[in-house]
């Protein structure tokens, strides 16, 4: 007889608990939201100051306000000096979504140098401070081998599986890096002429040899082995680039290849990790939906990086294979 009153006490409070609504989102935790990726490769660097939403559903890309802070002052300090942001407005490449020009806080002109610490500091009336350190890699040491560098020049004049070599080392600052092999082009279009530029790839997912259709190009690896690196291609993939250039994609108009370029970026540890984590959470074969948050923001949320460019210029001859 005692287990009747437990039963009938239980459905009195499972009918109480479910007149509390359930809302998965939770309610809205407002943050201000700092985006910065500094670079030694161009004369103005941006950040982005917004503040957090929730969606009124649970597809964030109905969200179609502009949520864009305007009460800040966004200034830049190194060991000496002190730089203020100004206040600036972009056209969007995308307007799908977002119709509104894109506000950022801008530096210009100014580059980032390389090995230099800074810190970020944005001060809004409404949502208090918010800070970042970030410490730019040093410079990278290039190079490449002496076969290399005809290799580059004749392609045609060697044989395909030859390698490409660039030993190099990263900066003990550089948390990671990408490499990168282009090269770059004139080409006539009707009596204009533009140049483009092309990356070779670094392997392929095809059973032929040097082959385009499925080509695999270099990612964003960590900095190991001391930073010491030995960054190689073989020339069937350029002689296969070129190839398609002048015999597929542009058989009907002129062209001057003009150079070739290895570039070798550098990522700091906010910008690895943030990268990182993105990117490594793909796991095909779990069952969650969410996705991890990297943020070294004090007093916000976001991350601000940096990488830092350098790069080897390979200039190509007058009468260099393809050019007519």
């Amino acid at each position: 007889m005692a287990a009747k009153p437990l039963v009938i006490i239980l459905l009195l409070l499972s009918t109480f608990g479910c007149n509390q609504p359930f809302d998965p989102k939770g309610p809205v935790d407002q943050q201000m939201v700092v985006f910065a990726v500094f670079s030694t490769d161009r004369d103005v660097q941006y950040v982005t100051v917004d503040m957090s939403y929730m969606p009124s559903g649970f597809d964030p890309l109905t969200y179609t306000s502009d949520n864009a802070l305007n009460d800040v002052f966004v200034t830049l300090k190194d060991s000496r000096n002190m730089y203020q942001l100004r206040d600036t407005a972009l056209a969007r490449l995308d307007t799908s979504r977002y119709k509104s020009p894109l506000r950022l806080y801008a530096l210009y002109p100014f580059t980032v140098r390389q090995g230099q610490t800074y810190q970020l500091v944005v001060q809004s009336r409404s949502m208090g401070v918010a800070s970042a350190t970030v410490v730019v890699p040093g410079k990278a040491l290039l190079d490449s081998t002496y076969s290399a560098r005809y290799i580059l020049i004749e392609p045609f004049s060697h044989f395909p599986e030859e390698k490409i070599r660039f030993p190099s080392r990263l900066s003990s600052s550089a948390k990671g890096y990408l490499a990168r092999l282009t090269i770059t082009y004139d080409v006539l279009k009707g009596t204009e002429w533009v140049q483009e530029s092309v990356e070779l790839p670094i392997a392929t997912a095809d059973t032929a040899a040097y082959s385009l259709e499925h080509p695999i190009y270099p990612q964003i690896a960590p900095n190991l082995s001391a930073g010491v690196l030995d960054v190689t291609y073989r020339n069937g993939f350029l002689i296969n680039t070129i190839k398609n250039l002048i015999l597929a994609k542009y058989a009907d108009n002129r062209m001057v290849f003009k150079w070739i370029v290895f570039t070798l970026i550098q990522l700091d540890q906010n910008l690895f990790n943030y990268y990182s984590v993105v990117h490594d959470y793909r796991d095909p074969r779990t069952v969650r939906l969410d996705r991890p948050m990297y943020s070294e923001i004090n007093g916000g949320i976001g991350f601000v990086g940096a990488c830092t460019v350098d790069s080897l210029v390979f200039l190509l001859p007058t009468n260099f294979s393809g050019n007519r």
